[in-house]
């Protein structure tokens, strides 16, 4: 905990700053109006420099509400380790970060920030292991919200709203409360038992690089049987992806029934001459085992001694008649 006159202090100079920010917002108005001389802007300077110095928001120190510390803004880490105490005494306390989607990918050119965020859901891991059973340590992942800050800039670009939704299963953005209500289950006794776990609230990220329309394996299953799959067959239009996309679907159907229907017509022909090939070899050996019968050693006696000779008698011809 943190001295009470240090923490009165703060106070006293968070109620000063109030009383002087009118006067001081206007003096600064002064200080950069160009309609104005330059002598009246060099006094409204020397007017705000004769202000008291702790009048000043920036001499307010950002301290904790519960242990009253300054510098109340840090990292993950080290703000658990100070509230950790306090979590200790009570029971079923639990610990919630906030983790980016980012944690799961590798795009090109955000290292940085990729790799800050891959470290707090790892570390989300590690806390739940070194403090429990005492304390709870989960994570959730939201990903696009629709926020009140975020709402203007998605109404005035509404092609980055499709993007957004494009990527997206569940085809809309996530609302705050949405988030709120998964923060309240990690928070609750319902999730007694649930520590260490990053619970995504992305709606279903899209992953793949053609678009959404029937599961891997009926299509992989229809281009084994040569059953064109098209977009038509479902209840999704070509109108509802990208052109790009759609071009990239149809090449990959092509190649997809390549891919699957030559090596099935290969097995077909491999099986059917390896079964050729084994009747073959299955009748040979069943000659060469075959027993010998007896009249089949004795000499046939040839055709010339056993079939009588027999003459041709040939009838006269007729003669021709005139």
């Amino acid at each position: 905990m943190a001295k009470k006159s240090s923490i009165e202090k703060n106070n006293r100079r968070t109620r000063m700053a109030k009383q002087y920010a009118a006067k001081r917002a206007e003096l600064k108005a002064m200080a950069v109006d160009n309609k104005l001389s330059p002598e009246e802007r060099f006094g409204a300077r020397l007017k705000l420099a004769k202000l008291p110095r702790n009048s000043s928001p920036t001499r307010i120190r950002n301290r904790c509400e519960i242990t009253g510390r300054p510098r109340a803004v840090y990292r993950k880490f080290k703000l658990s380790r100070l509230a950790l105490p306090h979590l200790l005494a009570r029971p079923g306390a639990s610990i919630i970060n906030t983790v980016s989607p980012g944690a799961y990918k590798a795009p090109r050119g955000f290292i940085p920030h990729y790799i800050a965020k891959t470290a707090l859901a790892h570390l989300t891991r590690l806390m739940a292991a070194d403090l429990g059973p005492r304390v709870r340590v989960n994570a959730i992942v939201p990903s696009s919200v629709e926020t009140p800050a975020l709402k203007p800039v998605l109404d005035s670009r509404p092609e980055f709203r499709e993007t957004l939704v494009r990527n997206i299963r569940m085809r809309r953005l996530s609302t705050p409360e949405e988030v709120g209500y998964a923060a309240v289950y990690l928070a609750s006794p319902a999730a007694g038992f649930v520590t260490g776990t990053l619970l995504d609230i992305t709606g279903g990220h899209v992953d793949e690089i053609m678009p959404m329309m029937a599961p891997m394996s009926l299509f992989v299953w229809s281009a084994a049987r040569i059953v064109p799959v098209r977009l038509t067959d479902f209840s999704i239009t070509e109108e509802a992806f990208d052109p790009l996309l759609v071009r990239r679907f149809h090449l990959l159907e092509k190649s997809y029934a390549v891919a699957f229907t030559v090596p099935l017509l290969i097995y077909l022909y491999m099986a059917a001459m390896a079964n050729q090939h084994q009747v073959r070899e299955t009748t040979q050996v069943a000659r060469r085992d075959a027993p010998v019968s007896p009249s089949s050693s004795t000499p046939k006696a040839s055709s010339s001694c056993a079939t009588p000779a027999t003459t041709r008698t040939s009838s006269p011809r007729p003669s021709p008649t005139r």
